[in-house]
């Protein structure tokens, strides 16, 4: 029906028609892209192979569950800040302070959201889980708290990463894919190996901050704003959403 609808009211239609000077700017373009979007693929499933491999199905369904509650505000965030950012950027991308300022704004949404998404999630996990599973689901609560702070930094990326898209540095994405994709390799064989699926969670955990924090500082760079700059923009978010996470943990106790 959308179609239908669609078609109705555009009359633009699409013909077979091949120019290559437009494919080879959009193959240009896009290649760097489908190289980084091929290599996540792998850097989003490393840590299952290796837990289902080292650890079993059991320790991977824990794990599971607890992957799916952390991230459910990264896809929320990125499927909204994607439709919208990145077009607005690529229409002031000539204008830096137009860009900047939209920079800053998008970051201060997301913060507004997923901050105390995220660490609410890590305070009230050890009612939400057996409530909601019941108490075989236990083991999923430390590594819900652990990997809320993982989705934290993940949503928080997506305003970095649209800015570097539309300037035209896409060609980071496969070096920086690659270099995500090595570190949790690295990390998970031994941090599996020692302490389990609390091991993993912590390596990814880890390997996604340094990584994000130093996509921050790249688009800092590339935008000329200092990273206190950052922090004074999030800073209202980060002290509330910590206020609310002390708040909550405060009753718990009481």
């Amino acid at each position: 029906i959308r179609t239908v609808l669609i078609w109705s009211l555009v009359k633009w239609r699409p013909r077979i028609k091949f120019e290559w000077p437009i494919a080879k700017v959009i193959l240009a373009y896009g290649k760097d892209i489908a190289m980084s979007s091929a290599l996540a693929i792998f850097f989003l499933n490393i840590d299952n192979a290796f837990i289902s491999r080292l650890l079993g199905t059991s320790q991977l369904g824990y794990y599971t569950l607890a992957f799916l509650f952390a991230t459910l505000p990264v896809l929320f965030a990125q499927r909204v800040v994607d439709t919208v950012s990145f077009p607005a950027y690529t229409q002031v991308r000539e204008q830096k302070q137009t860009l900047i300022n939209a920079y800053l704004k998008s970051l201060r949404i997301i913060a507004t959201f997923v901050l105390p998404t995220n660490l609410g999630l890590l305070a009230i996990a050890p009612v939400l889980v057996p409530v909601l599973y019941g108490d075989k689901w236990q083991p999923s609560i430390i590594l819900i708290q652990i990997l809320s702070l993982y989705g934290l930094i993940r949503a928080m990326s997506n305003a970095p990463t649209n800015v570097l898209l539309a300037i035209g540095r896409q060609y980071l994405f496969p070096r920086f894919a690659l270099l995500y994709l090595s570190l949790a390799v690295l990390a998970l064989g031994p941090a599996i190996y020692w302490y389990g699926t609390i091991g993993a969670a912590v390596a990814m955990t880890l390997v996604i901050w340094v990584m994000g924090l130093t996509w921050f500082l790249l688009t800092d760079h590339y935008l000329a704003i200092p990273f206190n700059k950052i922090i004074q923009t999030i800073a209202p978010q980060v002290l509330a959403a910590l206020f609310m996470l002390g708040s909550v943990r405060f009753s718990a106790i009481y």
